[in-house]
């Protein structure tokens, strides 16, 4: 790659520049990202770039050290030569085991690398103990004004923290993920530092350990645990010693703090409650749950009726919460009316629990709040969680394989890539070379956790170092460089070895390998005495007059000066084995379980639930990418059906204008077009100017005829042409062209309010807020917008638009400004259609909760009609009409004036309107009859749910009624005119009113009794089902079965074709 901005003279680009001291990769990119030439640090692709070639080169040195690894002897017990290591052939034999893919053990972020971190803290926790406290720590950039301010600094922005907008927040922090990284890597150090280890918050800090995580948005969390001394032991210290109450930190708790009450898409993914434990349960006081044995002969209850009353318990509990509005209730009352006392909440709690668990003092108000530190939080002002650990199972299985879980996938593919490699005969080099070209095509790295790996900023830290010592007969050992061996080899001296750990004095946390005493006795008692008998020479761990270690560690003894009288090896081993071993047999059975059933990931979600949480949106995200549409099967149909995809899939329809089309439309501009317009146009250039200017919200009024749609399409245009161009993507959408309906959404080149905003047919009050994952996508669409345009704003109700106004508050994260800070350009006429069953914007009350229109909105009136320039009187006439009340009598030349447009003679195929559903199926049926030569009646294909297997069944005859008007029995035929009744493609055209003729009813396909679809060549020529025949000439479009979900109640699933009378739309209704 070549990178011009940088290097704009082709000179100082390369690493490999012949320089008086030697320059590793890795030294030359971390100067050059953390150096004050910012061309670096805010190009992403180079950051990338880096962070491959510097890893490329240390998975080539792991390599060369892999292959230098080897015990002191070969499988046949002979001592390894310097000959041996020059020789190909014998070099392959000679490798302790084929590790697969473990050369990949040094480099930071892999899973050998993230395994070997398991072991070390097994390691630690069986030295040191269990720790006291597990806490993860959350970034929170978005929050904290230093970094935002620095950024802003360093970019020379004149803006202050409290004007920006989650858009510009999000794009400063783009623009220099390496500063970024290195602040958060600074403020967490500075925190644990100076505020945790130093202040003592959370108790004296003896010990700690810590890892950064970074997850599938790119975002860090830091994990940590830390050993307290003279901390509390469950069961040895009073449960009121760990007991916190929850002060309220209001906007900091609401903010981090609280877990979405609306629940992300993976809080239920494997069950109907919510696998974080949302909302947690109230308690007056702090308390530890302890598994408890139900067959103590003490309990004179059945364990099953004990636990059906525990269960009844907390129902009775759970059914208050779940369905009363809690408010500021008490917990005493909440109890009270659930018919239960504290007591009956612990003793539930102890007969159910599973494991030893802390419920914390919490009151009706903070249950849907993540337990955490108030000090700690107040510091940080970012999402924390804190937990006590309990007991050894609990620490093992739950946090430790938490902390130093890896990469599932990327473990997957370098374990398959090992063993393609071995299968393939491949010498050990070349093995690895395919493992290390695996891992590279494979990996996904965010850029801030590529600054991380590129600078050398730690991953994990630890108060202690972990060293492995080798024991046995043949313990591993660091060959000097091959160059080296080469030189030696027709030596008959074969000093081959580096400095062992004997050779080194350094204390640290010791790792070692545990044999089994069943199946290894000797080797288990070997190992024990080479680390815990003291000796110097390894005869003297079996003296000649014993014939096994296991006889020399049982009967033998030793005199150790000072002492002269003789000691048993077994007391002195045991003595010894305790300064480095606790909760041995605790702590042995929870690893055999985590080596034989895995990391408990279910339980992960109890661990850090924020955290957690964001790691598994992240990856349902990452799967809905590759994801196929499960369709269910029904019975005797093949039928193509566009269902509503699960979730929040948004696809905003934006017209591009051709240029000169448009310059012509802007020079036809009247004078009251052109006022608004270029008032519109000096905003968006004083914005890209950087002036900031305050957001405007406009209604253009007109009638029918004042050119709205013209200036509309005008004003799109033009801000696309002034402000994207300054935009980060060009492709950005920085205006948004919407309408109430499909129909007009189309005639302007736009998409619905509904699908812009993922807003629902019912929306209920108070404003509910997206889910996180719906409003990531919408926020991926929408984070550049500035200017919103309604079209049709007289069919938007009151509930659509607060609707709108907190979609964009939440899209753009700004708390209190209307619309989010959005520019809004309204468009429509009050004189036309009402909104449907909602009230208009215009109809508010004194005391309406909707003050969004009246007080907020300046009006910009078009009264120049452009459709009917040339017939003056006639516009005037239709201006007059539009604001007359039933009341008002019409003027004399009004009258006269309609009445020489009448016309006695209505051809039959005109569009007729009728007051009533049976009128307008008495027509239709007429006119099916008089124009269609052949007709056939098509059956809605409705299906039940059995409710006993689940399975569909057909019904003999459909439901004659359906919950949006589709009709049960459709009678069509060639050239019937139809209209849609349902939005099918709007990018198509193919929406709610589209008009046509049928051409032709096509013939079922074997096995079905239903058409494959109907072809219906539409009025306008521009509607093509297919995009890629947009530019084709006018051509019929197939239209199939429509599927629909019926009414609860029903339980069933329609296909039908769906229209409105004759003039259809077709349906399937199940």
């Amino acid at each position: 790659m070549s990178f011009p901005a940088q290097f704009p003279e082709g000179l100082f680009g390369s690493f490999d520049n012949n320089r008086p001291v030697h320059l590793t990769r890795t030294r030359y990119f971390h100067a050059r990202l953390l150096s004050g030439d910012m061309r670096f640090s805010t190009d992403s692709s180079y950051i990338f770039y880096a962070q491959y070639l510097s890893e490329l080169e240390q998975v080539i040195s792991k390599v060369s050290i892999a292959l230098r690894k080897s015990s002191g002897k070969d499988t046949a017990g002979n001592n390894i030569t310097a000959s041996m290591l020059t020789d190909r052939n014998q070099l392959k034999s000679l490798l302790s085991t084929d590790q697969g893919y473990k050369f990949l053990t040094p480099i930071r972020g892999t899973p050998p690398y993230w395994q070997s971190v398991l072991k070390d803290l097994l390691a630690t926790i069986r030295q040191l103990g269990i720790p006291t406290w597990f806490a993860t720590f959350s970034a929170a950039d978005m929050r904290w004004s230093e970094i935002i301010n620095l950024l802003m600094e360093q970019q020379k922005s004149t803006q202050s923290f409290e004007d920006l907008d989650w858009t510009a927040k999000s794009e400063i922090l783009r623009l220099n993920p390496v500063m970024n990284a290195v602040m958060f890597d600074h403020r967490f150090h500075t925190f644990l530092k100076e505020i945790i280890i130093k202040r003592s918050i959370v108790g004296k800090v003896k010990d700690h350990f810590h890892r950064i995580e970074f997850q599938q948005r790119g975002s860090p969390h830091a994990h940590c645990l830390f050993w307290i001394e003279d901390a509390p032991l469950l069961d040895k210290a009073d449960d009121q010693t760990i007991s916190t109450v929850d002060p309220e930190l209001h906007e900091i708790v609401s903010s981090v703090q609280q877990h979405s009450k609306h629940h992300t898409k993976s809080c239920k993914k494997k069950g109907t409650t919510c696998r974080f434990h949302f909302p947690r349960p109230p308690s007056e006081k702090t308390f530890i749950s302890r598994r408890q044995s139900l067959a103590d002969p003490k309990i004179k209850k059945p364990p099953q009726q004990l636990k059906d009353h525990a269960q009844s318990v907390l129902h009775n509990l759970w059914t208050i919460i779940n369905n009363e509005n809690l408010g500021d209730i008490t917990t005493d009352r909440l109890f009270a009316a659930a018919g239960i006392t504290q007591k009956d909440l612990e003793d539930a709690s102890n007969i159910l629990t599973k494991r030893n668990t802390v419920t914390l003092k919490r009151s009706p108000s903070d249950l849907w709040i993540n337990q955490y530190n108030p000090d700690l939080l107040r510091c940080w002002n970012a999402n924390m969680d804190i937990q006590f650990i309990t007991d050894a199972y609990s620490c093992v299985m739950y946090i430790i394989s938490y902390i130093s879980k890896a990469e599932r996938e990327m473990g997957i593919v370098l374990e398959n890539a090992s063993k393609e490699a071995a299968a393939g005969n491949c010498n050990a080099q070349q093995a690895m070379k395919k493992v290390g070209g695996a891992y590279f095509r494979q990996r996904e790295v965010s850029a801030q956790e590529a600054v991380y790996r590129v600078c050398g900023l730690h991953l994990k830290e630890s108060s202690r170092k972990v060293q492995f010592v080798p024991v046995g007969h043949n313990p591993v050992k660091m060959s000097i460089p091959l160059n080296m061996i080469k030189m030696k080899a027709n030596q008959l001296k074969n000093d081959i070895w580096m400095l062992s750990l004997y050779d080194r004095t350094e204390s640290a946390v010791i790792k070692y390998p545990r044999f089994s005493k069943e199946n290894s006795p000797e080797l288990h008692f070997h190992a024990n005495l080479q680390l815990f008998l003291p000796h110097r020479l390894e005869s003297q761990l079996k003296p000649i007059q014993f014939k096994t270690y296991e006889e020399m560690f049982m009967t033998g003894s030793v005199i150790l000066p000072p002492a002269k009288q003789p000691v048993s090896v077994k007391s002195i081993v045991d003595t010894n084995r305790l300064l480095f071993e606790q909760n041995v047999e605790a702590l042995d059975e929870a690893e055999e379980l985590l080596q034989s059933d895995g990391p408990q990931e279910d339980a992960w979600a109890l661990i850090a639930p924020e955290a957690e949480a964001e790691r598994l949106d992240g990856e349902l995200d990452r799967e809905q990418l590759n994801e196929k549409e499960i369709e269910v099967e029904i019975p005797e149909l093949d039928t193509f059906s566009r269902k509503t995809k699960k979730g929040h899939d948004i696809e905003i329809r934006q017209t591009l204008f051709p240029g000169p089309q448009m310059k012509t439309f802007i020079q036809q501009l009247n004078s009251e077009q052109k006022g608004i317009f270029y008032r519109i146009r000096q905003w968006c250039i004083d914005k890209v100017n950087g002036k900031n200017p305050e957001p405007f919200r406009v209604f253009i009024n007109g009638g029918a005829g004042t050119g709205k749609s013209h200036l509309i399409k005008c004003l799109y245009y033009e801000i696309t042409k002034i402000i994207s161009p300054h935009s980060v993507n060009p492709d950005d959408l920085v205006v948004l062209l919407t309408a109430p309906t499909a129909t007009a959404a189309y005639n302007i080149g736009g998409t619905t309010l509904h699908q812009a905003f993922s807003l629902t047919k019912s929306l209920p009050l108070p404003y509910i807020y997206l889910r996180d994952d719906a409003i990531n996508k919408l926020r991926s669409k929408l984070q550049n917008l500035s200017i919103l345009i309604i079209d049709e704003i007289s069919m938007v109700g009151q509930p659509v638009l607060l609707y709108i106004s907190e979609r964009l508050r939440q899209i753009k994260q700004s708390r209190n400004a209307l619309f989010g800070n959005i520019c809004v350009i309204a468009v429509g006429d009050f004189y036309q259609l009402p909104p449907v069953k909602q009230k208009s914007l215009y109809n508010l009350k004194p005391d309406s909760q909707f003050p969004l229109w009246s007080s907020n909105f300046s009006i910009v009136e078009l009264t120049q009609i452009m459709r009917q320039k040339d017939d003056a009187m006639f516009a005037q006439l239709l201006n007059r009409l539009r604001v007359k009340k039933k009341s008002d009598l019409l003027r004399l030349e009004d009258q006269t004036l309609l009445k020489s447009c009448e016309r006695h003679t209505v051809p039959p195929e005109t569009l007729h309107i009728f007051g009533t559903n049976d009128e307008v199926a008495l027509h239709n049926n007429q006119m099916i009859k008089s124009v269609c030569s052949i007709t056939q009646t098509i059956n809605a294909l409705d299906y039940d749910k059995n409710p006993e297997t689940g399975r569909l069944k057909g019904r003999e005859v459909p439901y004659e009624t359906s919950h949006d008007f589709l009709p049960a029995h459709l009678v069509i035929g060639p050239k019937a005119r139809v209209m849609l009744l349902r939005n099918i493609d709007l990018a198509c055209g193919l929406v709610n009113g589209a008009m046509g003729i049928v051409t032709e009813v096509l013939p079922p396909k074997q096995g079905s009794s239903s058409p494959e679809g109907v072809m219906i060549l539409f009025d306008n020529s521009k509607i093509n089902q297919n995009k890629q025949q947009s530019g084709s000439k006018h051509q019929a479009t197939k239209i199939t079965m429509f599927e629909e979900n019926l009414a609860k109640m029903l339980l069933g699933i329609s296909f039908q074709f769906n229209w409105l009378g004759r003039v259809p739309y077709i349906r399937c209704r199940a």
